[in-house]
């Protein structure tokens, strides 16, 4: 008969524990990001438990509300905090998504008066469930200064399409895997917007969308896109990377 050795002193076996760190990882990449921080110094951020939009001035440490739409006021119950936050380059215009709980979803779009405190809302418009913002981006950025390796100072191309006639031109996409402009045209001050799909082939034109598709695929799955991001590239390029989750 053999005696069992015993494990040497010091180096006891370690077990691993599985542990909610493993994987905040894998959770944060599926948060979407939840503040803002403005060309302006201005930091805007989601009200912890209500559809509000709390702002904040880094260098005076000024603090103020955005204006919710009046829908949204009327009914705090049925609406989330927002999920996606997103201010234009040259800090004139805000949007923000405001999650429904168990109704429609809100798009708000908000333009700054001469303060930095002064936000009217200019247009507030509801999203079906399945279809909510999942990232934004504005079209139309002032073309960014950079330096070369000998200390010369240039411009930088335009970034995305160009658009001559709009303003301010935001992108979205949302979770039923669309792709949609929304945009002021000069001197028309009325919003307007257009959309298609972005799991197949089309052309848009204004005034003209391709219709939703059925929410449901092959088996039944509802297939929702939970992030994406917009990439904007140099002279014209544009392009959207989704991501899908099914259920």
């Amino acid at each position: 008969m053999f005696a069992a050795k015993s494990p040497p002193k010091g180096k006891n076996k370690e077990e691993w524990h599985m542990g909610w760190w493993d994987f905040q990882p894998l959770v944060e990449q599926l948060t979407p990001r939840r503040a803002e921080w403005s060309n302006s110094s201005v930091i805007f951020t989601p009200h912890p438990t209500q559809p509000t939009i709390q702002a904040c001035h880094f260098s005076s440490s000024k603090q103020f509300n955005i204006p919710s739409p009046a829908p949204i006021l009327a009914a705090l119950t049925d609406f989330d905090p927002p999920t996606v936050i997103s201010v234009s380059p040259n800090d004139d215009w805000l949007f923000a998504y405001f999650p429904g709980r168990g109704v429609p979803g809100a798009g708000c779009l908000w333009y700054r008066g001469p303060e930095i405190d002064s936000w009217t809302l200019k247009d507030y418009w509801t999203l079906p469930l399945g279809a909510g913002v999942v990232t934004a981006s504005w079209l139309g950025a002032p073309r960014q200064w950079t330096a070369d390796e000998h200390g010369s100072f240039l411009r930088l191309p335009t970034r995305g399409p160009r658009t001559p006639v709009s303003y301010p031109t935001l992108a979205l996409v949302t979770q039923n895997h669309r792709l949609t402009l929304c945009y002021v045209r000069n001197y028309i001050p009325s919003l307007k917007m257009f959309s298609a799909p972005l799991n197949q082939y089309s052309v848009v034109h204004e005034n003209s969308s391709v219709p939703t598709p059925e929410a449901t695929d092959n088996g039944g799955l509802l297939r929702l896109c939970v992030t994406a991001a917009i990439g904007l590239g140099y002279d014209g390029a544009f392009l959207s990377f989704p991501y899908l989750l099914s259920f």
